[in-house]
């Protein structure tokens, strides 16, 4: 795999963690439904592309 390819998946991989964080604590938090919601919208969305960049690979 090429080394952009390589940087883009591990930039992927830190954006997925980052907003991992930050869902966690809204849920701990107790912000409203329609929040959260969005979160976790946003959190498939890179996780859909961390997968389509893992897949790309082989």
């Amino acid at each position: 795999m090429d080394k952009y390819k390589k940087d883009l998946r591990k930039s992927s991989k830190e954006e997925i963690e980052a907003k991992r964080e930050i869902l966690n604590g809204m849920i701990s938090e107790g912000v409203n439904n329609q929040d959260l919601l969005k979160v976790s919208q946003e959190l498939d969305k890179l996780i859909g592309k961390y997968y389509k960049l893992y897949l790309d690979k082989k």
